[in-house]
Order: C-alpha cells, then structure tokens, then sequence
C-alpha cells in the first residue's frame, strides 16, 4: 500500500474534515478524495461513509486506521531516534580475530553490564574475513591484524602488539637447540609469526622454518597456551593473548631486545557514519588498553 495514501487515510480520520486534512498535508481536498478513493480500490473496501454528516468510519476503516497508526507511530519512532543517536542504546556489531577477541569481548560486557540497553553482537572470523564481513555490511566495526589500504574503508590504529615466544616455565635458557628439540605448537598465524621472531630472537642460528618439527596444532586462540604451559611444546603469540591466559604464570616468555609488532587495526565504511555507540564503546576500548599496558 502507498505510504501516503494511508497517511492521508489517517490524518482524515483524525481531523474529521477533508478540509482541515488538506491544510495539514498541504493538499487540495481533491487530492485528499483522490488518495482515498485510491486507498479504497486498492483494498477493494469501503473505508468511509461519507454520504454521512460527518462521515463515518467503517469497520474495515478500522482496521486500515489501526495498521495506519503503527506504521505512522513507527516512523516518527525512528526519525527521533536517529536524530537523538543515543550512545548507550542499540545493537554493536562487531567482528574480529580470536585473540583480539579475548581481549575486547569482556570489555564489551562490562560496557553491557554498565549500559543495559547496549546490544552487543561478536563475530570471531580470521583477519582476512573481517575486512570482507565490513564491506558486505554484515558487521559495522572489525578489527584486523592484517595490513589494508581498501579505498572503502577507514583504518584506525588501535594498538601495536607485541609477538611473544612462549616456552614452558621449566625450559631455563629457552635456546635454539632446546625449541628445536620440543617442537612447536601450531596454530593459524604460527608460521608467519615464527618467521618475524625466530631470526630477531637467534640471529646466530641457521633458521628453516618448514624443517622445524611440530608437536601438535590448535586453531582456538584461547587454549594454545594450554599445551605449551604442559611442556608439550612452544609457540609464538600476540602479547594480550598471552597474558589473559589463565596460565600464563606457567610459561616462560622470550622476546628480542627490539621488539617485533603487529598491528590491531579499527576498520568501518568511509561512507557509512558510525552512531555514536561505536565511539563510545571504541573510546571506552582504549581506556581499558592503557590499564593494561606496561
């Protein structure tokens, strides 16, 4: 049904009067009958008795005035509220890898917790799938660990992370020899972060990464500190990952004199303007960063 065929519909029943219908809607009282002879054929109904003085409503008129009313109710609901954007309201769709994750997902509980009408939506997907899930709108705001220069998109730095070996609490020295000998724990990102860390850490040493033998491999970020804390093996992580691991005071951490980084990125839309929820909850992500940052 058009829009305004039901609005006319409804500012008639309202004021009683085609005229005073046709002075609030900047009409002619031929275009106010025209929108509600075509409203009727359209509904093959009659709405309106209007061979009554004043006419009089119908029945089905009724019921057309009621579903008028929710839908007339319902966007002035919405105007209002994109004009208000309120920050401590709606849905926050984010994505992002799993060890960013385990940093920021229980920061945004706490923004939940504190703001109850905040709704927060988290998607875990590696770094790549993030950026695709912004630009298919299926996620507002991701966070990348990869490089991206996408024209569509806006990048934000929100941290540089520091790649930590981690080997278990009773390997001493943590040399070459002794990694070499236990093999590592693999993961998806393992290899290239081995290859960033190793040659940093133990420049002296002939390093081949495909040679290096392995001794397990996991793909859920929040248990690869399990078997290294196990003896099992060692590995390389992002710094935050290590230390909000429940046991992290069972590892032993090995990192060059320079450190080697990644980078954990904000992207969003350059033509999609983000209500203001997301810089809340970006600015209270970043209070929460500093607190833990040495």
């Amino acid at each position: 049904m058009n829009f305004l065929w039901l609005k006319t519909f409804y500012t008639l029943t309202q004021t009683g009067s085609f005229t005073e219908t046709a002075d609030k809607l900047a009409m002619t009282q031929p275009g106010v009958s025209q929108h509600l002879k075509k409203l009727e054929l359209e509904l093959d109904q009659t709405l309106l008795l209007r061979e009554e003085k004043p006419f009089e409503i119908t029945p089905q008129g009724k019921e057309v005035f009621e579903y008028a009313r929710v839908l007339i109710e319902g966007e002035k609901h919405l105007k209002q509220s994109l004009k208000e954007d309120n920050p401590y309201i709606g849905s926050l769709e984010i994505a992002c890898p799993g060890g960013v994750g385990l940093m920021i997902y229980p920061w945004m509980l706490d923004c939940q917790q504190q703001w109850p009408e905040l709704n927060c939506k988290v998607r875990f997907n590696p770094t790549g799938s993030v950026e695709q899930m912004i630009l298919n709108g299926e996620s507002d705001v991701g966070f990348i660990t990869h490089h991206c220069q996408h024209p569509e998109l806006i990048v934000e730095t929100f941290v540089d992370e520091k790649l930590w070996l981690i080997a278990p609490k009773s390997m001493p020295d943590a040399s070459f020899c002794d990694l070499k000998e236990i093999g590592y724990i693999d993961h998806p990102d393992c290899q290239a972060y081995l290859h960033q860390l190793l040659n940093q850490l133990y420049p002296d040493c002939d390093i081949d990464i495909d040679s290096l033998k392995t001794s397990g491999y996991i793909n859920h970020t929040g248990l690869i500190c399990e078997p290294v804390a196990r003896g099992i093996g060692y590995s390389v992580m992002p710094e935050f990952v290590v230390r909000l691991s429940p046991v992290v005071n069972q590892l032993r951490v090995v990192e060059p004199d320079k450190p080697v980084t990644q980078t954990i990125s904000i992207i969003y839309k350059k033509k999609w303007p983000l209500p203001s929820r997301y810089h809340l909850l970006i600015e209270t992500l970043r209070e929460n960063l500093e607190q833990i940052l040495p």
